[in-house]
């Protein structure tokens, strides 16, 4: 999902310092962004496991196992809930969770591809101006 900065043409000289100044607010975002996911992530995290231990009188350890394996998806097998609160509450949380926490990566996953296409992007204009050289491969050095 991109967001759109709206920033007048007054503020900047000419068309490249208002376009650098549009993906540096995106970039921005995008970063908050992924900060926020991850934080809301961590959240589910804990905040599993501090469920699990309360119900089900696991470890602290094995409840955050339990979490991080339920919001994973990989269902072990290994702990099992006992307990019908349990089982009521892991139907929520893995409905929740495990939306939140595709989402999460998928968000993640875009940002860093975005950062490396304008990465990209930056060192081709260079190389398309000129300024930039690429190295000579060690085959055809003299």
């Amino acid at each position: 999902m991109a967001v759109k900065t709206v920033v007048s043409k007054k503020d900047c000289d000419c068309d490249g310092e208002l376009r650098v100044k549009v993906e540096r607010d995106m970039r921005g975002v995008q970063a908050r962004r992924v900060f926020y996911i991850g934080s809301i992530i961590f959240v589910l995290l804990v905040g599993g496991a501090f469920i699990f231990h309360m119900l089900e009188n696991w470890s602290w350890l094995n409840s955050l196992y339990f979490a991080t394996v339920t919001l994973t998806t990989v269902g072990y097998g290994d702990l099992v809930p006992t307990h019908e609160a349990t089982r009521a509450f892991i139907i929520v949380y893995l409905l929740v969770g495990v939306s939140t926490v595709l989402y999460g990566l998928g968000t993640i996953a875009q940002y860093y591809v975005e950062k490396r296409e304008h990465e990209f992007e930056a060192r081709f204009n260079l190389l398309r101006k000129g300024k930039f050289r690429l190295p000579t491969p060690p085959t055809m050095r003299k």
